[in-house]
């Protein structure tokens, strides 16, 4: 009798223990498919953010449409400031500095959409430009005395901010008081980095 006593409660101990492995697996899966779900959900959500923002910014592209390498200068008050710093590394999967490359790593901004402008870049690496400011750690505005240029492979443009990188464009952005032989001189020495690329 104390045998089938124990039978039974063996019986019933196995039949439980299976009941809380079973209740155990079909709540892991549906936690997994759940998380499954919103995760897929989040996605799809972040996408549809995406593109509002990068409409709202201009940009018409997605990440790797294009691929396009510009060589460029920022120089503020006859100093040629550096990009060279580990917080503006690959900032953003649209516009970018891999600064990892040797000689060209602060020298050469790679887009990868289309409709990407000057002042989309220097918003991915917290800083800003306008049309007559450039903002790089302190406000440097037209003032009378001192102005904000751009000139791409060696021509003045008033685009400034909206001015859209071509692959292979020498761009120097400069801001300050100089004369035609100092400008001049800007100008020449904007490096060729961007060559390296096809």
């Amino acid at each position: 009798m104390r045998m089938k006593i124990l039978q039974d409660k063996t019986k019933l101990a196995l039949i439980a223990l299976c009941i809380i492995l079973l209740a155990a697996t079909a709540f892991t899966y549906y936690s997994y498919k759940s998380r499954q779900d919103r995760t897929s959900q989040e996605m799809e959500y972040q996408g549809r953010m995406y593109n509002y923002l990068a409409h709202m910014a201009g940009i018409t592209g997605r990440p790797n449409d294009i691929h396009i390498h510009a060589d460029l200068k920022l120089v503020i008050n006859g100093q040629e400031m550096s990009l060279n710093r580990q917080e503006f590394h690959e900032k953003n999967a649209l516009v970018h500095l891999h600064l990892n490359n040797p000689d060209d790593g602060d020298k050469v901004i790679h887009i990868e959409a289309k409709g990407v402008t000057l002042g989309h870049f220097f918003s991915s690496i917290g800083m800003k430009l306008t049309s007559n400011c450039i903002n790089f750690y302190q406000n440097n505005c037209n003032d009378g005395t001192n102005q904000l240029m751009l000139f791409v492979n060696g021509q003045r443009n008033h685009e400034i901010d909206n001015y859209e990188p071509k692959n292979h464009d020498k761009i120097l952005l400069i801001y300050g008081r100089y004369t035609q032989q100092e400008l001049q001189k800007h100008i020449d020495s904007v490096t060729e980095y961007s060559m390296r690329y096809n």
